[in-house]
């Protein structure tokens, strides 16, 4: 039997909804998502800077801007309590590289982060039967 891929592979996802050549899939996910009219996706480069050697890499799964909004997402294939922490530093970084451009925090830009996690229901789950 072949094996099955849904979306909570990064594969399936970068490939079906993160598609910089058609952003219709991406553009109506987050307009779900977060309630707004996106007009307009703008992709960033996924990859962060790091500062020194012993610094981590920091690779996001993606990394987009709409009008004033920073939209990062990260999608994990299952739960892991160090994930939220890892991905909330991630957006916390996007923040703070923004705010070092300028002599003055920026109060305009929207930094949104959305975490797509799989797993946890499946743990809850085990939890409640045992």
């Amino acid at each position: 039997m072949k094996k099955f891929y849904n979306g909570c592979y990064d594969i399936v996802f970068k490939t079906v909804i993160c598609d910089e050549n058609n952003p219709h899939m991406l553009k109506t996910f987050l307009e779900h998502i977060l309630k707004i009219e996106i007009d307009e996706i703008e992709f960033l480069q996924n990859e962060l800077s790091v500062s020194d050697v012993g610094e981590r890499k920091k690779t996001v799964d993606l990394l987009v801007k709409s009008k004033n909004k920073y939209i990062h997402i990260e999608l994990n294939q299952s739960h892991k309590d160090y994930l939220h922490i890892r991905n909330f530093c991630f957006s916390t970084n996007l923040y703070s590289k923004n705010t070092r451009k300028r002599k003055e925090f920026d109060l305009i830009s929207e930094f949104v982060h959305i975490d797509l996690s799989y797993g946890k229901k499946d743990e809850l789950e085990k939890e409640h039967t045992m």
